[in-house]
């Protein structure tokens, strides 16, 4: 790398928008596992997986789904930790592109995958007042027989009540990473002890508890008979099947969504300690160790609700029959009845809170370091990459993203834009990501040479180009899985009628293309070749 530090010396401020970025590394091995573990958060995927798991795919075990999900991220993990010991730099899948393929197609996908993951932040914004206030109203109101906080939990998880509450959370989040990094860190590691140990009281309480006792809760609670509810179900269409690999297997695309937040530390690299221990950890730690914990639960969910129950209930919820709780069954609601206590109602429900939050200033955080990558190459607007020299964040950038954010939370709340047909495009994007690993030795050899992924080997055989190829496989299976299912995402391309996420696409591909081919043009008016910036690593 000696060769590229050199270069960069010499060309100075005529190839990258400054010096020095700005950022500093603050993050330890510690943040980057939770930043990741945060980013899966276990509260969404167990909330979604006992939701639609049952109720809509007939003996898919969540369970296996989630194991299925981890062990192929595991090499998409592998992969991405190569690219981080690489270019141990922020801007995620930019950098890894412009340095590897083609820059123009780097600010392409990088402006695609920074748009989807705002529109992540804000679906996790809207889940906190779904699945944490409304579900904690319900939940605590159904336990202590209180109608009126029965009322609140229903009346916030409408358009107004989600999108209010939901920007509010967003603004939160945004204030919160402009304020330091170092800051954002001991937020998060306050957060992550109550997130793990409220998830280990719910745990015990689920070791303890029964699927007899949850039945008698359920009654005195709320009035509904397991039977009735699954008998109601039954009529109205829901099939319960026994345990089914080939549908396990089909639902495996739920689980993957949380778990892709389990690599997504690459986008901070520039501001991370000890990059090859921390992001070793805190990323293949972070898919292992979340893909376990959700595995557990969805067995414990089973042996306490019962699997037909959860399918039963859950339909029932989301095809208008009465016979289900008053407000939405989500996990929290069910392991509130199980608890039958107001004070561990709430207990759990803030803890699925906890979780959720993770998502928001983390998904945030990686696109503002997209953003000010895209400046230091001078892509993007010199300001865009402005960094506070006291705060050591780029303000200007958090600012851009939580109205982007702010936009998405609009969409989820008034025009329920479908949640995982995004997932294709992000695919898409990552999986070029993964082809670039496999070539990667061969198009920049001798970059490849002098990084550390050189000498990572297993059996004999190069980790970095290896796993790419399994990555980019597994990836192209999982994107053919979304788009043949219409529950879950369905075709993105439909010639009948053109979902809002493919015109959002086909713009960001359109606005991304015109605006890369006209800012290299201005900047060559000016005596920049933008170009020289992409044959060496990014500023630090």
């Amino acid at each position: 790398m000696a060769d590229t530090a050199a270069a960069d010396t010499s060309a100075g401020t005529e190839v990258f928008s400054r010096k020095a970025s700005g950022l500093v590394r603050v993050g330890s091995t510690l943040d980057v596992f939770i930043f990741n573990v945060g980013l899966v958060s276990v509260g969404i995927a167990i909330a979604y997986n006992q939701y639609y798991g049952p109720s809509l795919y007939p003996g898919a075990q969540p369970w296996i789904s989630t194991l299925l999900a981890a062990a192929g991220m595991i090499f998409v993990a592998a992969a991405f930790y190569c690219w981080s010991v690489v270019f141990p730099r922020s801007g995620g899948v930019y950098v890894f592109l412009s340095r590897t393929i083609n820059p123009g197609v780097a600010f392409v996908m990088s402006l695609i995958e920074t748009i989807i993951l705002l529109y992540y932040a804000a679906l996790a914004a809207g889940l906190i007042v779904q699945v944490g206030v409304s579900s904690f109203f319900g939940a605590v109101g159904t336990v202590a027989r209180n109608s009126t906080l029965v009322s609140w939990g229903q009346t916030v998880a409408e358009p107004k009540g989600v999108f209010w509450i939901g920007t509010l959370i967003i603004a939160a989040a945004g204030a919160l990473l402009a304020s330091g990094t170092r800051r954002y860190f001991t937020v998060q590691r306050v957060l992550f002890v109550i997130a793990v140990a409220g998830l280990a009281v719910i745990a015990v309480v689920m070791v303890v508890g029964s699927r007899g006792g949850f039945s008698s809760s359920l009654t005195s609670l709320t009035g509904l008979h397991e039977n009735q509810v699954i008998a109601a179900a039954r009529k109205h269409g829901f099939v319960a099947g026994g345990t089914s690999l080939s549908e396990s297997w089909k639902f495996i695309i739920w689980p993957l969504l949380p778990l892709l937040g389990a690599v997504q530390s690459v986008g901070i690299g520039g501001e991370v300690k000890k990059v090859r221990r921390s992001q070793l950890f805190g990323m293949l730690g972070a898919v292992v160790a979340t893909g376990l914990v959700i595995a557990l639960f969805a067995l414990l969910s089973n042996k306490d609700f019962g699997y037909t129950f959860q399918g039963a209930v859950a339909f029932n919820a989301l095809s208008g029959v009465p016979a289900t709780t008053s407000t939405a069954p989500w996990f929290a609601v069910l392991a509130g009845i199980l608890g039958h206590n107001v004070v561990l109602s709430g207990v759990i429900l803030a803890t699925f809170a906890a979780w959720i939050w993770f998502w928001i200033p983390a998904e945030m955080a990686y696109t503002t370091r997209s953003m000010i990558a895209w400046s230091f190459d001078r892509v993007a607007p010199d300001k865009l990459g402005f960094v506070s020299e006291t705060l050591h964040t780029p303000v200007v950038a958090i600012g851009v993203s939580t109205a982007g954010a702010v936009v998405f939370m609009w969409l989820i709340a008034f025009k329920a834009v479908a949640f995982l047909t995004f997932i294709e495009v992000l695919l898409v994007v990552w999986g070029t990501v993964m082809v670039a690993a496999v070539v990667f030795p061969v198009r920049r050899r001798q970059l490849y040479e002098s990084s550390p992924a050189k000498n990572f080997r297993l059996a004999g055989v190069p980790v970095m180009p290896a796993a790419g190829l399994i990555a980019a496989v597994f990836f192209a299976v999982m994107f053919w899985l979304l788009w043949q299912d219409p529950i879950a995402a369905g075709a993105l391309i439909k010639p009948s009628k053109m979902p809002v996420e493919a015109w959002i696409t086909l713009g960001a591909v359109v606005i991304g293309a015109v605006w890369y081919l006209w800012v290299k043009a201005y900047r060559k008016r000016r005596g920049i070749n933008i170009s020289l910036a992409f044959t060496q690593i990014p500023i630090e």
